[in-house]
């Protein structure tokens, strides 16, 4: 509501010697959350802080020169393995 608007806003205190324009984080703000910051930015009231770039997350790939050895046999192990056949 507005009130609850005016009352966050009113409790934003700024150094009297602060340098123009406002600016989220040049430091001279007291008794200042999060909250009082997002609302004064969109009125602006002070200037944002640049956001950083998102970055991609993706899977690391294996390379061919990273392989080492045979992939493992495929399945659940036998519990009694069966006994090698020999030829004759």
């Amino acid at each position: 509501t507005w009130g609850d608007l005016i009352d966050n806003l009113s409790q934003a205190w700024r150094d009297t010697d602060a340098p123009l324009p406002p600016a989220s984080s040049d430091g001279h703000w007291m008794h200042v959350t999060g909250r009082e910051f997002t609302e004064m930015e969109t009125l602006g009231l002070s200037k944002a802080d640049p956001k950083p770039e998102s970055k991609k997350r993706r899977l690391k790939t294996q390379k061919p020169e990273d392989f080492i050895g045979p992939k493992r046999p495929r399945g659940r192990p036998r519990k009694h393995p069966l006994p090698e056949q020999t030829e004759v």
